[in-house]
């Protein structure tokens, strides 16, 4: 099966500034792909990039097979675009704004009722789009990404703006539409709509891939543990060589493998260390992500 979206090499700099730096993924069909990381990491300038807005300097992008360079127009038909802001004229209603979007990409204007029931605006089509809450906006937003079916969906920051009520039904239509076979790449600063939503996160850092992580059945673990004494806090300072965090006087965390965290656990027993207690969670993917972007400041 040829990958949905197929990136290889991007490089993209503006003046000194290395914006894209030898960026390589490929998106799986049907795949929910997150892509999260500081400003100025590069998010902005990649999504352009995979939209044809922006041209890179080095690299190739694939939209479904199709060469994005040498056949721009047939690899954009593959991809709805929801961005964080609309560009809606304030004075059109929902269903003018609509048809507006079905003409430039060349779908019949017959859609647009089906879409705007596809995701709960219908009844808003003679609604001026200056009425709308924010929410609202972004379902008629989602509503355009959807004229002419594309089965890629990229969003920008979709749920930045609204409340939480808002962005929990935006989150529900989005896992609809990927429940359908839809390839979803979502960029957004909101760490829990990524882990709710995403099969994988990619983690840009200074325009570069800092990792990229499978979003379900982690194999990395954090295991919290608290020693019965202070002399033995003090010996675990001093002689043990692995990565660990102190949380308070007699209280450790690691965040590393199961097989590295029993190596841990082998140590303290074999140096005679009382353990009081111990448990392992899964980190949430805010915890990973200040995680790697840790190891980059070191």
């Amino acid at each position: 099966m040829k990958p949905a979206i197929e990136v290889s090499a991007l490089r993209k700099s503006y003046g000194r500034v290395q914006a894209v730096c030898g960026v390589s993924f490929q998106v799986t069909p049907g795949e929910t792909l997150g892509i999260i990381g500081p400003n100025g990491a590069g998010k902005s300038t990649l999504l352009k990039i995979l939209l044809g807005l922006v041209r890179p300097d080095s690299g190739s992008v694939r939209i479904g097979g199709i060469d994005l360079e040498r056949d721009p127009v047939a690899a954009r038909r593959f991809v709805g675009y929801v961005p964080q802001k609309d560009g809606f004229e304030e004075s059109s209603t929902v269903s003018q704004a609509l048809c507006y979007m079905a003409r430039l990409r060349g779908v019949d204007l017959g859609e647009v009722a089906e879409r705007a029931a596809q995701v709960g605006v219908k009844a808003l089509l003679d609604r001026k789009v200056e009425t709308l809450s924010g929410g609202q906006r972004q379902r008629v937003s989602l509503a355009a990404s959807l004229l002419g079916d594309p089965p890629i969906l990229l969003l920008d920051e979709p749920t930045a703006s609204l409340d939480p009520r808002a962005t929990a039904e935006f989150r529900e239509l989005v896992q609809s539409l990927a429940s359908e076979g839809r390839t979803i790449v979502l960029c957004s600063h909101l760490l829990s709509d990524v882990e709710r939503l995403c099969h994988r996160v990619l983690v840009l850092l200074d325009g570069a891939i800092a990792g990229i992580e499978e979003n379900q059945g982690q194999a990395t673990t954090s295991m919290v543990f608290k020693v019965s004494d202070s002399r033995s806090a003090k010996r675990i300072q001093q002689d043990w060589s692995g990565s660990l965090v102190q949380l308070d006087a007699l209280s450790f965390q690691v965040h590393t493998s199961p097989q590295e965290q029993m190596e841990l656990l082998t140590w303290l027993v074999s140096n005679n260390i009382r353990v009081e207690t111990f448990e392992t969670r899964r980190p949430s993917l805010e915890e990973r992500f200040l995680s790697r972007l840790g190891e980059t400041e070191v």
